[in-house]
C-alpha cells in the first residue's frame, strides 16, 4: 500500500514536469523568432567585444602587481579571438536558449517580445540595455556595503543578532 501511495505521489509530482517538456511546435517557432531577433550579429558582436574587453582588463589587473600588462596587439588578438568564439558559441546554443524561452515565457510574452524586437526603436533600447546595466552595476555595487552595514546594525539594535 505504501509503495502504491509513493508511486501515485511520484506520478502526480511528475505531471507538471512532463507537461513542461511537451512544448508546442508553435511555441518553439515563436521562441526561435525571439532568439533570432534578439541575438543579431550586432548584438552578439557588441556583447562579445564588451565581455572580451572585461577579460583583458581582468588579465591586466592580475599582471599589474608584477609591472606587466598585455600589449595592444595581444589585447586586440584576445578580443578578436574571444569575440569570434563567443558569437559561434551563442549561435550553437540556440536550441537550448530557445527551449529556455519556450519553457519560461507564455505565448503572449513571446508574441510581445517578437513585437518589441520587430520595432526598431524598441530593438535599439534592448541592444543598449546591457551597456546601461554595465554602467549601473558599479553604482549599485558601491552602495551594497553601506546597505549591509545599515541592515546588520539595525538587526543588532533590534536584538536579532544577539545570539551571535
Amino acid at each position: 500500500m505504501r509503495f502504491a501511495l509513493l508511486t501515485c505521489l511520484g506520478l502526480i509530482l511528475a505531471i507538471p514536469a512532463l507537461a513542461e517538456d511537451a512544448l508546442s511546435p508553435e511555441k518553439v517557432v515563436k521562441a526561435q523568432t525571439v532568439f533570432r531577433l534578439a541575438m543579431t550579429e550586432e548584438t552578439l558582436g557588441d556583447m562579445s567585444v564588451r565581455t572580451a574587453q572585461a577579460i583583458v582588463n581582468e588579465i591586466n589587473a592580475s599582471l599589474a602587481p608584477n609591472g606587466q600588462s598585455l600589449s595592444t596587439d595581444q589585447a586586440n588578438a584576445l578580443i578578436a579571438r574571444f569575440s569570434s568564439a563567443f558569437v559561434a558559441e551563442m549561435k550553437a546554443m540556440e536550441p537550448q536558449v530557445v527551449t529556455v524561452y519556450a519553457k519560461n515565457l507564455s505565448d503572449r510574452e513571446l508574441d510581445l517580445m517578437i513585437e518589441m524586437y520587430s520595432n526598431p526603436e524598441m530593438a535599439a533600447i534592448m541592444t543598449k540595455l546591457p551597456r546601461v546595466m554595465e554602467e549601473m552595476m558599479p553604482l549599485i555595487q558601491s552602495s551594497v556595503p553601506r546597505l549591509v552595514q545599515t541592515v546588520v546594525d539595525s538587526m543588532w539594535a533590534d536584538g536579532l543578532l544577539s545570539n551571535l
